[in-house]
Formats: C-alpha cells, sequence, structure tokens
C-alpha cells in the first residue's frame, strides 16, 4: 500500500461508508442503533482530524436508515432523531474533552456557544456527566425512551442541568442521546 500511495504523489484521505451497520438495514429501526449512530458520530466528530478521515457517508437515509418513509407519511427513525440532535455541531470548532475514552461526549464551540452532547449507552444505568465552566444553560434536550426493541423510537424532552457555581451537571436516564448548548462568559 505504502508504494501506491507514494506513486501517486497525492495525499490520500480515508472514506469511512455504512458505518458498518449494513444487516440493520434490513430489519426496522431502533433505540438501540440510535445509541449506535450517536457514539459514532461522536468517534468521527472527536477523531475525524487527529484519522485525516475528512469524509464520512450514511448510506441511503431516505427509506432505509433516518427517514422512514410510508404510505401515510414520513418520519425521523432513531437514528434520524440523533442525526437531528447532533446537527447542532455543525461547523463548529470541536473541543477536546478528557475522559471521553468511551466517546460518550462530544463538544464543539461556535459564536461564543459550547454545544455539547452526551450519550448514556448503558441499558439499565443513569449516568451522570458533569462540566466545569462559566456560562449559562441555552438549551438542554434529552432523546430517551424505555423500549429499545424493533420499531422503538425516542421521546424528546428537556433535560434537567444543575447549576452550582462554575460545576453543571445532569442525569441521563439508561439508553439516551442529549444536547446541551452553554453560552460561554
Amino acid at each position: 500500500m505504502r508504494e501506491s500511495l507514494d506513486a501517486t504523489g497525492k495525499d490520500l484521505h480515508i472514506s469511512f461508508d455504512e458505518w458498518n451497520q449494513w444487516y440493520s438495514w434490513y430489519r426496522p429501526s431502533c433505540v438501540t442503533e440510535g445509541i449506535y449512530a450517536a457514539r459514532t458520530m461522536h468517534f468521527y466528530i472527536n477523531e475525524s482530524g487527529p484519522l485525516d478521515i475528512p469524509i464520512v457517508c450514511y448510506f441511503q437515509p431516505v427509506g432505509e436508515g433516518a427517514i422512514l418513509v410510508t404510505p401515510e407519511g414520513s418520519r425521523l427513525t432513531a437514528n434520524g432523531q440523533v442525526f437531528a440532535l447532533m446537527k447542532a455541531h455543525q461547523d463548529g470548532r470541536v473541543c477536546k474533552v478528557e475522559g471521553n475514552e468511551d466517546f460518550s461526549t462530544a463538544a464543539t464551540i461556535k459564536d461564543g456557544v459550547l454545544t455539547v452532547t452526551l450519550v448514556n449507552s448503558s441499558y439499565d444505568s443513569d449516568r451522570t456527566f458533569t462540566f466545569s465552566l462559566k456560562g449559562t444553560v441555552e438549551e438542554a434536550v434529552l432523546l430517551s425512551s424505555y423500549d429499545v426493541t424493533p420499531h422503538s423510537f425516542f421521546e424528546e424532552s428537556q433535560l434537567d442541568v444543575t447549576a452550582r457555581r462554575k460545576d453543571f451537571a445532569t442525569v441521563l436516564p439508561p439508553h439516551s442521546v442529549a444536547m446541551i448548548k452553554f453560552k460561554l462568559r
């Protein structure tokens, strides 16, 4: 491979397609796949720069992945709900999050607003997230569900974020995804 790269005289990049989810497109979407999508997006947000992966493709979002189309209409699948939540990171500068070895957190900053997304992939345990920063919470959204089986979707609600001096804390229920926007001072 090195000889092939040297022969081109160009920098080549990696493109990651289909997210190793091919088989899942033959069965109904569910919250479990939404959690997988969220952690995969966190991986790409945090590591695409260091790994030189400028392009990530999500194959066929309409009808097979993010948007469910039926004769009666259309709606976002659990994956689509996660994509809609994660769009808040678009065009933001990636911020390093310490202690993020499991890709449960991603953070970007744009126009003085820090956007943090969180994933609790545990099946049956709550997870507490704590942040130390100077700012105020502008928006806090939770995607959660009691069901993870096929045909399950997230329910969207307000996320409770507790502020104490310069620390913020929140608790995510099992198999949930959240987005918090902080206006920095």
